[in-house]
């Protein structure tokens, strides 16, 4: 039996099927045979010759591999320890090659998702041989390139005609932070210098509604920077809209003197405003009016007379004398339950839809089935349902046969990380970026990039759990950068509380945040 054997790998050898012949020769007992110590040292000198051959090729895993059977069958021999380092050394170096090369596909990948085209064609240009991986990734940027050219001369189309409002929300879809392209930052530049002029015009014609609701759109397209700087004609005109607000509120709850002075500050930064003058006497004259109503006989009734109706015998108003209450601490007097679907408007921020459910829906508002959150866009467009379950979130279609689109793959059931775009339909009309901003909170947030609410003006969702960062950088939920320190809202209990306030916040009454006001109202 061992003489066949050896002969078998004789004839092996001999027909260049070293590897059969490795099988058949790698026994002790060919080694113990003359004959088949002949035969090993013919097979290790084939090994090494075939092996320099593959590195050679550049087919160093095979070399490395023939060498290893050549020390099995020859023992350690300074010839075939040499080319096995070789060939190691030149495997380690081949998958670190591998390994940058897919560290770069992988961020040329998420450039050209965000939107920074530029940023990404760079990383693709640094690589010798792009591979049919880098080629896709070639074609959906130049498929970017190409989307992006049709939304700019919309943009432009909409700038010419003088609709402001067209061309901001245009612009919020032709691009997701490609800074480094020259025509995006000056189209972007021109868009929100028009804005400005034409924000500016229309608070002199006294349509503040209108202002207020287009400087909330115009506040997604200037770069994040803090308040100090932007532009002083876009932080003049976030000021002018927040005092307008400021002495709207005051107007609704009879603070008349605190309206007057809101609207002479307002009147100093907007001289060419003729209506200020008007309502600043309108306000100074509601002001005397309840000053003389409160000196009047029907003043009495705050100062303690009391209510006999019934037989009983009460302050008709205890609180008449006490001191204005801060708007932290207003209690509603149907409770402290927050509803599960709130709007918050803060001014000269934004506005945000705030949804507490674990379980939220997000689609076509035309369905026969609204969902949580309707868009204004076409019917056969998925619907996605986005569900919190202990700190992770997850997305899947709601009816079946429908496909989902995250970060461009279809998907019906997906776990979300921070960043994934998350697409409605297959022509990336409808898509939404989920991110989760602060580290030490696992409330979420979606921002709507091409569709619109059905009923709401704004551009973010808070998919609340149980804390709210407002203030400056990306890590606040709500951002606003006119806050020098985050301002962290908590829910406990069902109930929403300000930092170091052991009264809960009421829906409907104004929030101090900072020298800011917020307003929480049922959605």
């Amino acid at each position: 039996m061992l003489i066949l054997r050896i002969r078998q790998a004789e004839t092996a050898a001999a027909d260049g099927r070293l590897d059969e012949a490795f099988e058949l020769a790698r026994f002790d007992d060919v080694r113990s045979h003359r004959r088949g110590q002949r035969l090993i040292g013919t097979l290790v000198r084939q090994f090494v010759e075939r092996a320099r051959n593959h590195c050679e090729s550049e087919h160093f895993e095979q070399a490395l591999a023939d060498a290893d059977k050549a020390a099995r069958l020859g023992g350690p021999q300074f010839e075939i320890e040499q080319l096995r380092t070789e060939a190691l050394d030149a495997v380690n170096a081949k998958r670190r090659s591998e390994g940058q090369r897919r560290e770069t596909l992988d961020a040329a990948r998420r450039h050209i998702d965000r939107g920074r085209l530029s940023q990404g064609e760079r990383l693709l240009e640094s690589l010798s041989e792009p591979g049919s991986r880098g080629r896709m990734l070639e074609r959906a940027a130049a498929d970017g390139r190409a989307d992006r050219d049709r939304q700019r001369a919309q943009v432009r189309s909409a700038v010419e005609a003088g609709d402001f409002d067209r061309a901001v929300t245009a612009l919020a879809g032709e691009g997701r932070g490609d800074d480094d392209d020259p025509a995006s930052r000056q189209l972007r530049d021109d868009v929100v210098a028009g804005t400005l002029a034409h924000l500016r015009g229309e608070i002199e014609a006294g349509r503040i509604d209108r202002a207020a609701t287009l400087l909330r759109r115009l506040d997604g397209l200037v770069p994040r920077a803090p308040v100090d700087r932007r532009s002083a004609e876009h932080v003049q005109i976030v000021r002018v809209i927040g005092l307008c607000a400021r002495a709207s509120d005051a107007i609704g709850q009879g603070r008349f003197d605190e309206a007057r002075r809101a609207l002479q500050r307002v009147a100093a930064l907007m001289p060419d405003a003729r209506w200020i003058e008007f309502s600043i006497e309108q306000a100074r004259s509601a002001a005397e009016a309840r000053e003389q109503l409160e000196v009047g006989p029907l003043g009495a009734m705050a100062d303690g007379v009391t209510s006999v109706a019934g037989g009983s015998s009460a302050p008709v108003r205890d609180a008449a004398a006490s001191p204005t209450v801060s708007p932290k601490r207003i209690v509603s007097p149907r409770g402290t339950e927050l509803p599960s679907r709130m709007l918050m408007q803060i001014d000269g921020v934004g506005s945000f839809l705030i949804l507490r459910d674990p379980q939220v829906t997000i689609g076509p508002a035309s369905q026969s089935r609204p969902p949580t959150v309707p868009l204004m866009i076409r019917t056969d467009a998925a619907s996605a349902q986005i569900e919190r379950s202990d700190d992770d979130y997850f997305v899947r279609a709601v009816r079946d046969g429908e496909s989902l689109r995250v970060n461009g793959r279809a998907v019906s059931n997906r776990l979300l990380a921070d960043g994934d775009r998350i697409g409605l339909d297959a022509e990336r009309r409808c898509s939404m970026k989920f991110r989760v901003p602060h580290a030490a909170s696992t409330t979420a947030v979606v921002d709507l990039s091409g569709p619109r609410l059905s009923n709401a003006d704004t551009r973010r969702i808070i998919l609340l759990d149980r804390s709210l960062v407002i203030g400056p950088g990306p890590a606040s939920h709500v951002r606003a950068d006119a806050l020098d320190a985050p301002w962290v809202l908590t829910v406990r209990d069902g109930a929403l509380y300000a930092p170091g306030d052991s009264s809960a916040l009421s829906p409907g009454a104004p929030i101090a945040v900072g020298e800011l006001t917020a307003r929480l109202t049922e959605w």
